[in-house]
């Protein structure tokens, strides 16, 4: 995959990080210029899903990330490892096919794709057919070889840490006032615009804003369908204790509570402010972040401030590489604004839990973060085995 850092000054560096380079770089090309790429093919069709519904990933915490290309394999065996999950393929054949046409009935086609009566038109999430179609045409070029058709991050470039899966309708950069899991579009856009640091998420820093604005629709627009299909698969299975009586209804009101929470979680969120220090003042709150980040037990996962290689289970049920935090890159960013906002809010998905700090204490260990990667910037008190 690639890594293109563009700064706005012009200058461009691009790092190779694995395979799959033509399918990425066609993409980026792509996005160079302002015309809309060919979209999908009118026959295709949204595939039913094969893969398990992680309800629980296993207790065991896994050593090891799977092949980002043998996921399919690795999620079938959750069960095997302990992890509680479902599958559609025990739901019975006929209210299985009815659960196909529905989604196809509300959703439409990777080519014509559309939302349920009544949800595009209200929100401001931009979701009307044509925005939609827009994006899936830009989607195909840019985004499927590693998200996968469906968003279900399967695609043939995918790497590790591996795409998001957009249909649980989780997602883990998340700034807005909602505790549903759900992004603001402006977050969506950001990765889009600035892909994320040591993944193989590019980013496109060149395409028009209504290329951007589409994509995000789309991946809205995925993040629905998907989050409907498994509602959908819970219900319908054998083992559920839910009774749907009408298949289309069930998928109606379950895109109408999704739709709903994306609304919700686009009321910004507090913005974290970092007090400037320097000097001894600035030293004395790096002392303090390292006592904080000791004393809130923060090392039973980070060890060794992440260069461990060490993985925990995500809520998709894959395993997520701990990072670490001496390096200069952070995935979610390294601004005070990130990481304060990090630390007061977690990462739900990825299982990192929220930090109980009063806002000074959460001042001293962004400091002490800012400085863990900068040997130098370290009081020498600090302990840090470097």
């Amino acid at each position: 995959m690639l890594n293109i850092v563009t700064n706005r000054r012009g200058g461009a560096a691009i790092r190779a990080t694995g395979l799959h380079l033509a399918s990425v770089l066609f993409g980026i090309v792509a996005g160079c210029g302002s015309t809309a790429p060919e979209g999908y093919e009118p026959h295709l069709r949204y595939a039913p899903r094969t893969d398990p519904v992680i309800l629980a990933p296993p207790a065991e915490q896994p050593t090891a990330a799977p092949d980002p290309l043998k996921l399919e394999e690795y999620l079938a065996g959750s069960a095997g490892r302990g992890a509680k999950v479902l599958s559609a393929s025990d739901i019975p054949a006929a209210p299985r096919e009815q659960m196909n046409q529905t989604l196809d009935a509300l959703f439409g086609t990777p080519a014509a794709p559309a939302m349920p009566a009544g949800i595009a038109a209200v929100g401001g999430l931009s979701l009307d057919a044509e925005t939609l179609a827009h994006g899936s045409a830009s989607y195909r070029v840019r985004c499927s070889s590693c998200h996968g058709m469906s968003g279900d991050g399967r695609g043939v470039g995918a790497g590790f840490p591996y795409p998001r899966d957009f249909r649980r309708g989780q997602f883990k950069r998340t700034t807005g006032n909602a505790r549903n899991g759900k992004p603001r579009v402006e977050d969506l856009i950001r990765v889009i615009r600035g892909g994320v640091p040591g993944t193989s998420m590019p980013l496109f820093d060149l395409l028009p804003d209504a290329d951007v604005d589409a994509l995000a629709a789309y991946a809205i627009h995925l993040s629905i369908r998907g989050e409907v299909e498994e509602l959908l698969i819970r219900g319908l299975h054998p083992d559920s204790d839910e009774d749907i009586a009408d298949v289309t209804a069930a998928g109606r009101s379950a895109a109408g509570k999704s739709h709903r929470q994306w609304i919700e979680a686009q009321v910004p969120g507090a913005v974290y402010t970092q007090p400037e220090l320097e000097g001894e003042a600035l030293t004395e709150s790096i002392r303090r972040g390292r006592r904080q980040f000791a004393n809130n037990a923060c090392l039973s996962c980070h060890e060794s401030y992440g260069r461990t290689q060490s993985y925990r289970f995500d809520i998709w049920g894959l395993p997520n590489k701990i990072p670490d935090l001496t390096q200069p890159e952070y995935r979610w960013g390294r601004e005070p604004a990130d990481l304060g906002r990090t630390l007061k809010h977690g990462i739900a998905p990825a299982n990192m839990p929220v930090v109980i700090l009063k806002d000074d204490e959460v001042a001293d260990l962004v400091n002490f973060l800012r400085a863990l990667p900068y040997p130098a910037k370290l009081p020498a008190d600090t302990g840090v085995d470097r």
